[in-house]
């Protein structure tokens, strides 16, 4: 069975970049995608993907309230933020929300697909700075297996 992705980023080109990118994998299936916050709540209760990638700073509903209610409406649904903010702060508010990754948007192309069959199989995945966060952070509420 192929992974079930939503892709939900405001940008076009990268949003279509990314489709492109998961669906050349035989593994994966982009089931749905979304250019901004309430459209990506709405194609995922009606996709129920397996996972979610998506960016942080979308119109409309921002994206650590978009993480939070796909945790809520969604358990089995996993999260990966893909973003380009990579404050301490961001890092920490995604995985308070849910978050089972988190990526920049700088990161490799092997790294994303990594970092989608990690969450897929019940594992978290997460950028180099966001697991210094993490790392650091002694906020005991953090769960890196999400």
């Amino acid at each position: 069975m192929p992974i079930r992705i939503l892709i939900a980023d405001d940008h076009t080109l990268v949003r279509e970049s990314l489709v492109g990118l998961l669906q050349a994998e035989g593994d994966v299936q982009v089931v749905a995608q979304a250019a901004d916050g309430m459209e990506t709540i709405e194609k995922a209760l009606a996709a129920h993907p397996d996972v979610v990638v998506t960016d942080l700073s979308m119109p409309g509903l921002g994206g650590i309230e978009v993480v939070r209610r796909l945790r809520e409406a969604l358990p089995a649904t996993r999260v990966l933020v893909l973003t380009m903010h990579q404050e301490d702060e961001y890092v920490l508010q995604a995985v308070r929300a849910g978050a089972s990754g988190y990526l920049v948007k700088d990161s490799a192309a092997s790294e994303l697909l990594a970092a989608v069959r990690n969450l897929h199989a019940g594992r978290g995945h997460f950028g180099p700075q966001a697991a210094r966060t993490l790392a650091s952070s002694s906020d005991a509420a953090l769960s890196l297996t999400r």
